[in-house]
C-alpha cells in the first residue's frame, strides 16, 4: 500500500506496530467517544464486507458502525451474526435505532429489549426505524423490465407520503445535471 503512495522500503511490520501504538495513544479518546454516543437517543447502525488480505483464514469480516451526530464507532468482526450489535446495544441508552431492515438488528433488539423490560418493567425499548435509502436503492436496483412493465417506480411514488414525492424527482434532477 505504501508503495503505491510512492513510499517505498518501509517494512510490513513497522506499519503494524505504528497502527498498534496509535491504536493504544487514542484509546482514552475512543472510550470517552462511545461512552458520549452510548448515551444519545438516537443511534444509527450499519454493517458492509471488508476483505482482509491476510492474518486471518476467514477472508471476510464485517465492519460495523454504530454513529450519532457526535461520531462514529467502527467494530470489526469475523461474523455478521446479531450477537454484536446486541453487545454493542446492551448498555446504550438510545431509544431509537436506524438501520436497514437487515434480520440481525431486529434480533439483537428482541434480545436487547427483553433484558431492559426484564430488568426494569418501566424500561423503554429501542425502537426499530428503517433506513428509507436502503428501501429506494433496492427498490430502484429491481429489473429494469419488471419496473418497466408493471411502472412500479410511478407507482412507488404515487402512494408515497408527500415528502418523499418531492424528495425523489429531486434526487433524479440533480443527478441528471
Amino acid at each position: 500500500m505504501a508503495a503505491r503512495q510512492r513510499v517505498h522500503d518501509i517494512p510490513a511490520n513497522s506499519l503494524h506496530e505504528f497502527a498498534r501504538h496509535l491504536a493504544i495513544f487514542l484509546g482514552p479518546s475512543h472510550t470517552r467517544l462511545t461512552y458520549d454516543i452510548k448515551r444519545q437517543e438516537i443511534l444509527l447502525a450499519d454493517e458492509t464486507r471488508h476483505r482482509m488480505l491476510e492474518g486471518s483464514k476467514k477472508k471476510t469480516w464485517y465492519l460495523w458502525s454504530f454513529n450519532c451526530s457526535l461520531g462514529v464507532v467502527y467494530c470489526l468482526e469475523d461474523t455478521r451474526a446479531s450477537v454484536i450489535a446486541e453487545r454493542f446495544l446492551l448498555d446504550y441508552d438510545c431509544k431509537y435505532l436506524v438501520s436497514d431492515a437487515y434480520q440481525g438488528y431486529y434480533r439483537a433488539l428482541l434480545v436487547i429489549n427483553k433484558m431492559r423490560t426484564d430488568k426494569n418493567s418501566d424500561a423503554e425499548i429501542i425502537l426499530p426505524v428503517f433506513c428509507n435509502a436502503h428501501a429506494r436503492n433496492k427498490f430502484c436496483a429491481s429489473s429494469i423490465k419488471i419496473r418497466d412493465l408493471l411502472n412500479m417506480h410511478s407507482g412507488f411514488i404515487k402512494y408515497s407520503s408527500p415528502a418523499i414525492q418531492t424528495m425523489y424527482p429531486l434526487r433524479e434532477k440533480s443527478l441528471k445535471k
